[in-house]
């Protein structure tokens, strides 16, 4: 009988802690792509305190009165393709980051943002390069130039983000599986005695 409570306990317990864990960090695939028909794409991954992301609302790295503010903790993009910019690039080649969803619901962050808006301008992930870095520069709302220079001389190809996919926490599905685990043997071994 101690068995049968101490397991449905722990798996009682782990299924409300993986479903609670709201202060996780929360991971997207990002995947840019030229709509005009070159070459040049760009794939990575940004990590953010889930906690930190409004929905709907505005977020930015940089403190300002009418945004919450935005916690990055990782960030990584690769442009290939391109006439100029193509490298990897991380978190310290930007100098800031600005999340917005100007709907009035807010997204499903648990599938692909992209395929939820009625228009480009719903959402923008937008980012600073460091001066000098020759990190890709955001122009549009989710779009960027392969190259910080933005101005009219700029020969950087220009890119859509055309996909923005969560990546499972590895944590939360472990706590999930344990969970499930837990339950099957508490019924196993209920079915015992």
């Amino acid at each position: 009988m101690f068995n049968f409570l101490f397991i449905n306990s722990i798996s009682l317990f782990l299924l409300i802690a993986s479903t609670s864990l709201e202060a996780i960090p929360i991971s997207f695939e990002l995947r840019y792509s030229d709509l005009g028909g070159s070459s040049a794409q760009g794939n990575g991954s940004v990590t953010f305190d889930r906690t930190t992301l409004p929905n709907p609302g505005l977020a930015l790295t940089e403190p300002r009165p009418d945004a919450s503010l935005l916690t990055v903790l990782d960030f990584n993009l690769t442009i290939t393709g391109a006439r100029v910019g193509n490298g990897t690039f991380g978190l310290n080649d930007f100098t800031g980051f600005r999340w917005e969803i100007d709907l009035p619901l807010p997204l499903d962050l648990n599938s692909d943002l992209i395929g939820q808006l009625n228009s480009e301008e719903d959402f923008d992930f937008a980012f600073s390069p460091v001066s000098g870095s020759g990190a890709p520069i955001s122009i549009f709302f989710s779009e960027i130039r392969t190259n910080e220079d933005d101005g009219p001389n700029s020969n950087g190809d220009i890119l859509t983000l055309v996909s923005m996919t969560p990546v499972p926490a590895p944590g939360l599905l472990a706590l999930v599986g344990l969970g499930l685990v837990g339950v099957a043997a508490s019924r196993r071994l209920k079915k015992k005695a």
